[in-house]
């Protein structure tokens, strides 16, 4: 018998921006996806368990993220210290604006562009699932450009970190493998 459990597969899911679009005034892009998560898990375990210790080819992506960026005097990705969840407390790159036990609402405004991530566990098709939704809204051409441009990153992170949550949450062993691959 393989000691090794599979990494759960993300799925993309209709987002749930109600928590969000009002706090950017607006909406120029959104998305969501979801994992299977464990029954009594809370917003907070989910939000702990995807961007409390990150996988590697995550920490990579934002670190050419902010070579790429700081050319152009955009804030580079804050990873000090460990995951505080809690209003005000940051999980990685985000500040989080609201924690309660059903969601957390997290995000970062900067000048090309600001967004906000919510963070809910919802019964599923299957079960329990953990659903990240994404909101972004751009500040001038320069954030339309910025994320034209990092969209399949952010894509790609968002499922790897979706990913890397369940699998903690279910107590499996994390590889850091490339988002996009699937259970085996």
């Amino acid at each position: 018998m393989n000691s090794r459990r599979a990494v759960p597969r993300s799925r993309h899911v209709e987002p749930d921006p109600a928590d969000t679009i009002g706090t950017l005034g607006g909406c120029d892009h959104i998305d969501a996806v979801a994992v299977d998560v464990p029954q009594g898990t809370s917003a907070r375990d989910f939000v702990r368990a995807m961007l409390g210790t990150p996988p590697a080819s995550t920490t990579r992506l934002l670190r050419l993220r902010d070579a790429l960026v700081k050319p152009f005097g955009l804030k580079g990705t804050d990873r000090s210290g460990e995951a505080r969840i809690e209003e005000g407390g940051r999980a990685g790159p985000l500040h989080l604006y609201r924690v309660g036990e059903d969601a957390v609402v997290a995000g970062k405004d900067d000048k090309h562009l600001s967004y906000r991530s919510t963070f809910k566990v919802r019964p599923g098709p299957h079960g329990w699932e953990g659903v990240a939704t994404t909101v972004v809204r751009y500040h001038r051409y320069a954030g339309r450009a910025y994320f034209a441009v990092i969209k399949p990153f952010h894509v790609l992170i968002l499922y790897s970190l979706a990913r890397h949550g369940a699998a903690v949450l279910a107590g499996a062993k994390t590889t850091s493998r490339e988002p996009g691959a699937g259970s085996r």
